[in-house]
Formats: structure tokens, C-alpha cells, sequence
């Protein structure tokens, strides 16, 4: 796979459909999560689906959000779908839900792909969540994962790991930060240089 595309903001939608039109659907793959699952009802994301681009949405943000499957439209995954994604794209471009540019990272070919997971959002955040989620699906994949915490949310967020919710993703970002504290894969910044950096 060429071009792999992470959307977790809808709002960044015409920016990503532009990006995959002007790939092509060379071997390009879009993955929709958190509020980017709204995104799948959008009649351009189905003619680009009508076209060749495989398209795949995470199925527990989907139903958190009302989203339903729709014959022929975006297959309902797993962050399986998006650990592979990010391991196999030669280059992978992400909007978080974060301001500012996407993420646009084009990795080298090495033995075993490091992805480096910046959360910046505080635990009353959602993204954050999101995104220790995912950094945990990574490792499924045998993805080289490390996960840096933003100095100023750190504290408020491994003390919020440590109380359980009924929401799903928060519940499931809350064990997988724990994991990563247990298993010594939180990283400080300054370290060196990773194939792929996702900010949440």
C-alpha cells in the first residue's frame, strides 16, 4: 500500500478526500475513527469506495456514534484495520482531531516500523483515549510502539487511568495507558527520531 489516510475529525474531510483523489486509487487505504466514522455516510467517500479505494471504519466508535453499516459502503474494522495500516503504508498521513496540519510521515523500509504516540489532550478529552487506544492495537501488529505523554496532562492523566468507565473507548485508552506504564513503554520527549509520530 502506497497511501494510508487515518481520519478522526470529519470536519478534516474535504482535506483528506483531496489527498486520495489526487493519489489515485494506487493502492491507497482510508481509515475512519472516533468523529471521523460520521464521515461514512458521505456520498463522496462512497464514489471513491465505488472506485477502488478501500475504505474501513473503527465499528466501536461507529456504534458509539449511531453510525450503521451500509451495504457496499465502508467496511466496519477494528483498530486492527489501523495498526496495519500504519505498518504497511509507505507513507501515512493522519488528521487527529488536533489543530494544525496533519500528521504526514513517510517511513523508511526497516525491520520493524517505530510509531511514536504523542497524546496532548488532558484526560477529559476524548482524543486521548482515542489515541492510547490505538497505540495499543499497534502492538498487535508488532509495531515498535512508545507513547509520550505531554508534560502538562502526564499527572492528571495516569491518575485518570486509574478509575474505570462505562464509555468503551475510554475504558479501553484507560487499560491501555496502564499497560504502557506497566510494560515501560512511556517515553519521554527529546528521544530519537521515530518512522511514524501521531499526536492526539
Amino acid at each position: 500500500m502506497l497511501l494510508g489516510v487515518v481520519l478522526a475529525d470529519a470536519a478534516r474531510l474535504d482535506e483528506a478526500l483531496a489527498l486520495l483523489r489526487a493519489h489515485g486509487d494506487r493502492e491507497a487505504r482510508l481509515f475512519l475513527m472516533h468523529e471521523g466514522v460520521r464521515a461514512a455516510a458521505d456520498p463522496r467517500v462512497r464514489a471513491l469506495i465505488d472506485g477502488g479505494l478501500e475504505a474501513t471504519l473503527c465499528a466501536m466508535d461507529a456504534e458509539a456514534r449511531g453510525v450503521v453499516e451500509d451495504e457496499g459502503g465502508v467496511r466496519f474494522g477494528s483498530q486492527y484495520d489501523h495498526a496495519v495500516l500504519v505498518r504497511d503504508a509507505a507513507r501515512v498521513v493522519a488528521w487527529t482531531g488536533r489543530a494544525g496540519d496533519p500528521v504526514d510521515a513517510r517511513p523508511l523500509a526497516t525491520a520493524r516500523r517505530r510509531v511514536r504516540v504523542v497524546i496532548e489532550a488532558g484526560p477529559d478529552d476524548p482524543r486521548a483515549w482515542q489515541g492510547l487506544r490505538a497505540a495499543a492495537g499497534y502492538l498487535g501488529v508488532e509495531l515498535d510502539v512508545e507513547v509520550a505523554l505531554l508534560p502538562t496532562v502526564a499527572a492528571a492523566l495516569v491518575d485518570a487511568a486509574e478509575r474505570d468507565v462505562a464509555e468503551p473507548v475510554g475504558r479501553a485508552g484507560r487499560r491501555a495507558l496502564r499497560a504502557f506504564v506497566a510494560m515501560g513503554k512511556l517515553v519521554g520527549f527529546g528521544r530519537g527520531p521515530a518512522d511514524v509520530e501521531l499526536r492526539w
